[in-house]
């Protein structure tokens, strides 16, 4: 089957997934590859870790009250940023929060590492930059 890009007038071939993960019925906000895994971030506040290949998921990190929809991982570490306006930086061996990072008035909506710094951006029309203990 194929789909017709008028814009270009050529056919770009319909790929079917290969597979699925079993995420029930929340909806997926982010994704995120680490670590040869995958790591989701869904409506029910809760950061979930993937192994891709056989399907299942690995680890559970809870502790948001509302949707994780972002995501930033650098070395061992895992941040995850949600509507309930907080940062968690996840401690992955233990599958609880090492730092909670609670600035902002409004949801976190985007995360990013700069250098040794994590960057969190919010509805609140602000940038917050955390310096963060490795």
């Amino acid at each position: 089957m194929f789909l017709f890009n008028s814009s270009k007038k050529s056919k770009a071939p319909v790929v079917k997934p290969s597979g699925e993960l079993p995420v029930g019925n929340q909806a997926v906000y982010v994704l995120l590859p680490w670590r040869g895994l995958l790591v989701s971030g869904t409506a029910d506040g809760v950061v979930r870790i993937w192994e891709p290949r056989q399907g299942v998921c690995i680890q559970e990190l809870l502790g948001h009250s509302q949707a994780v929809v972002s995501l930033v991982a650098w070395e061992d570490c895992i941040a995850s940023g949600a509507w309930d306006a907080t940062v968690r930086v996840w401690d992955t061996s233990t599958a609880r929060p090492a730092i909670i990072l609670a600035a902002h008035t409004k949801p976190v909506s985007c995360l990013a590492v700069a250098g040794p710094h994590i960057c969190s951006g919010s509805w609140d029309s602000s940038i917050k930059v955390w310096d963060v203990p490795s």
